[in-house]
């Protein structure tokens, strides 16, 4: 969270919205003690997270198609009835390592602070990425949070493309006043990529139904241009880095990724709402015999299960 500030702001809204909900449950819930009241409180603001990511974040990255594709296009109404109980949960390597990094593009080159009268001129003060880097000073002055805050809900995100921008590109937890000692967040990227062993971009093109490209002219999906790069660099299409290749395909309709982008995100997301984590609870009633009692708790807030889920009211108010 100390990264940098703008992840701190994030954290931050959650907790103040935590509080908030804290202190409207215990008033209206006067014999709760202070864990119930905190479980029920986080029980609605994981909720709340999940129907923003699923319900903004998703249909601007994957369009509209591709919801409906990897199923992930929420329930307007009623209870989800998707659930898998034997599959995982489990966050793919490739997910972590490569494919979500993806908004490693969408990063801005600076903050914009804003104050209310800002908002209204469009005005505010730019605070340069590089400068604040594990920097808490600037978030413990207790007065930036807010302009923060309407400063990243006015600014436009960067776009999805190749480039990413120079205060992650050269200057990512660089030392003040010296120079050259800033971090490449791209290059971090791909090394990671081999030293977690992920296969090249190549091979995920054919798990996700398109042709494995045999040579640099068969990556249609891929910009003319961009492919003549490839090939000054890679000797084979099978040796593109996963996250080269992610970050330079063709744009699917109404999503700001590509085809293998949209994919990987797709299952993903898929699997974090079908499958769940499970809890088993055993328990033991002593009668004549002893019975064991094996029941699953699910937690996706659209579920319908009796013993977790919100009622029809709690969760459209959540929606």
């Amino acid at each position: 969270m100390n990264e940098q500030p703008g992840l701190t702001m994030m954290h931050t809204l959650m907790v103040r919205e935590h509080n908030d909900v804290a202190t409207r449950l215990a008033k209206l819930n006067p014999l709760w003690d202070k864990e119930r009241v905190f479980q029920e409180t986080r029980r609605i603001v994981a909720a709340m997270i999940q129907h923003i990511t699923y319900n903004e974040f998703l249909p601007r990255g994957l369009g509209t198609r591709q919801l409906e594709q990897y199923e992930v296009d929420l329930q307007t109404s009623g209870y989800y009835n998707g659930y898998r109980p034997y599959c995982s949960d489990i966050i793919f390597n490739e997910f972590s390592t490569a494919a979500f990094r993806f908004g490693h593009s969408l990063i801005r080159s600076n903050f914009t602070l804003m104050s209310e009268e800002d908002m209204e001129t469009g005005s505010g003060m730019d605070l340069p990425l590089r400068d604040v880097f594990a920097n808490p000073e600037f978030i413990r002055s207790g007065v930036d949070i807010d302009n923060l805050v309407r400063g990243i809900v006015m600014t436009p995100m960067e776009e999805m493309d190749n480039k990413i921008t120079e205060d992650v590109a050269n200057h990512l937890f660089e030392f003040k006043n010296k120079k050259f000692s800033g971090l490449d967040l791209a290059a971090l990227n791909i090394q990671r990529g081999r030293d977690h062993g992920i296969p090249g971009y190549n091979k995920y093109r054919q798990m996700c139904g398109l042709l494995e490209a045999s040579d640099f002219t068969h990556l249609t999906e891929i910009p003319f241009e961009f492919r003549l790069k490839l090939a000054k660099v890679y000797r084979n299409p099978n040796d593109i880095d996963l996250f080269t290749g992610l970050l330079i395909e063709e744009k699917l309709p109404g999503a700001i990724v590509g085809p293998t982008l949209a994919c990987l995100l797709g299952k993903q997301f898929r699997n974090l709402r079908q499958c769940d984590r499970l809890v088993n609870i055993f328990r033991i009633f002593y009668f004549h015999i002893v019975t064991r009692l094996t029941l699953v708790s699910r937690f996706w807030y659209e579920n319908g299960d009796l013993l977790t889920r919100f009622s029809p009211g709690q969760l459209q108010e959540i929606r």
